[in-house]
């Protein structure tokens, strides 16, 4: 985050990958015990942040980008709860450029919401220890409180429980269907049966190993299952990917968005360009893990 002149901030925001998933059965609580492994990759949105007078949150969505009214976005969400518990009595302006898609897997949402946290815990100059803010991110989004931590780290309870892992740079390629999936739907139809799991320690090794070969085998994701349900196109997907060279093909998180493991840039740009050709009005975009 970078300041200007006291009273305004602009941040950027890192998308997310889930490298591995493993969604356990519903808890007493309406949550999902979960472990996963989840880095960030060079794919942003860019937050402008104004504090006012006024004691009001404004969100300015220039594009319609968010797809939902600012009261329901969750950057609106932290924003008041950062006020409210800290009793703040001035209000901020706040505009977003979005390249994140929505709904697809990839923690836009979320990330905005963290990086909206921390500009205000300075804009604002409130005092808050680390944990009270991990509380505060876990109240807000599970996933909160890893863009608050680190860029790579395995994830655990219901996302709360952090450790974090030595990134390593890996090409990708994302491709986004223009079609949403809910991960509230998502989670739901995983309910509605017993699912395979799998252990996180051999991923972990894999990927720290740099063998993409072995890293392909170990990916994995079984909420992915319930999502492939409610978007049977997503095998397809998938298999174009493996057959126009990528290494591994995989959904991230509940969703839709489908991720390519590539040898290097000039593979993932080959797919990316091979892709875009045949489904123009896809997101579609290479990038690289951070």
């Amino acid at each position: 985050m970078s300041k200007v002149k006291g009273q305004r901030s602009k941040v950027r925001c890192s998308a997310k990958i889930n490298w591995f998933l493993n969604v356990e059965d519903l808890r007493s609580d309406e949550y999902h015990q979960l472990q996963t492994f989840m880095q960030c990759v060079s794919i942003y949105d860019t937050i402008h942040l104004k504090s006012i007078d006024d004691d009001i949150i404004e969100l300015i969505d220039y594009d319609n980008k968010c797809r939902c009214l600012p009261e329901h976005n969750i950057i609106v969400k932290a924003a008041r709860k950062l006020k409210k518990i800290f009793n703040i009595k001035s209000g901020v302006s706040i505009s977003i450029e979005k390249n994140i898609p929505v709904c697809a897997g990839l923690g836009g949402g979320s990330s905005n919401a963290a990086a909206v946290l921390k500009a205000l815990i300075s804009l604002w100059h409130i005092n808050v220890s680390d944990n009270n803010l991990n509380k505060i991110a876990v109240s807000i989004g599970a996933d909160v409180p890893f863009f608050l931590e680190t860029n790579a780290g395995i994830c655990e309870g219901i996302g709360e429980k952090i450790v974090k892992v030595k990134a390593k740079i890996y090409h990708l390629v994302l491709w986004n269907p223009d079609v949403q999936l809910s991960t509230i739907s998502v989670y739901k139809q995983f309910d509605q049966k017993k699912r395979k799991r799998r252990e996180i320690c051999e991923f972990i090794k894999a990927y720290s190993s740099g063998d993409l070969s072995v890293i392909a085998k170990e990916i994995w994701n079984n909420l992915a299952f319930a999502a492939e349900e409610l978007f049977p196109e997503l095998k397809k997907m998938k298999e174009t990917c493996v057959v126009n060279g990528a290494i591994a093909s995989w959904i991230s998180g509940s969703g839709p968005t489908v991720i390519s493991l590539c040898a290097d840039a000039g593979a993932a740009k080959k797919l990316a360009d091979k892709l875009r050709e045949e489904n123009n009005t896809d997101f579609i975009c290479e990038c690289t893990t951070e």
